[in-house]
């Protein structure tokens, strides 16, 4: 005869007769229907998140507008490129920061934490591109593009090369050499042309 579990009223399914001697079943990991599966814990609102990425927005969007001044065909790289960069960041920084905006203010705190960088990616771009023709010739241009490409060689540099150094656990320092290799070749390249 087959055995199928009988049902015992107590939402548990009833066990079988157990030989003498045998260990009692161990219990069920998964939870019964009846029993009640709590919701998992959200964190308080990461503000410092919110604000790394806002400013990290506003100082590539500085990049994008004064790419653009220089020449219409970078600004359109420096936008492809960003894209892609923000595309994987605003991933993260969405599932990291959508649920403590939405149980502490619920839709309107998670737009507004979730819509401010890419809005003030593109305000900042608008406005340094607009602002940039104005300073192209003067020493205050050559200032704002030497920041904004020391903020980008300090994030590859400092953050995304050490944590590739930490993830395949090597040191080797001719894989960091290549990254200045590669920028040498870029304007060596640029000038050249």
């Amino acid at each position: 005869r087959r055995w199928a579990p009988r049902y015992s009223g107590s939402g548990e399914a009833a066990s079988p007769p157990q030989p003498q001697g045998a260990s009692p079943p161990l219990p069920s990991p998964l939870p019964l229907m009846s029993e009640q599966v709590a919701a998992p814990a959200v964190g308080p609102m990461p503000w410092g998140l919110v604000l790394a990425v806002l400013i990290d927005s506003i100082v590539d969007g500085m990049l994008i507008g004064l790419a653009g001044s220089v020449s219409l065909q970078s600004g359109w790289l420096m936008a492809i490129a960003t894209a892609i960069e923000m595309g994987f960041l605003g991933f993260s920084f969405a599932c990291a920061a959508a649920d403590p905006a939405m149980r502490k203010g619920g839709l309107p705190l998670k737009l507004l934490v979730l819509g401010l960088p890419p809005v003030a990616m593109v305000a900042a771009s608008s406005a340094v591109a607009l602002f940039a023709s104005d300073v192209q010739d003067k020493p205050v241009f050559v200032g704002m593009m030497a920041f904004a490409l020391a903020a980008l060689l300090f994030l590859v540099v400092e953050e995304l090369l050490l944590e590739a150094h930490e993830k395949e656990g090597s040191d080797e320092w001719h894989i960091s050499v290549w990254l200045y290799v590669g920028l040498l070749l870029s304007i060596c390249l640029d000038v050249a042309a």
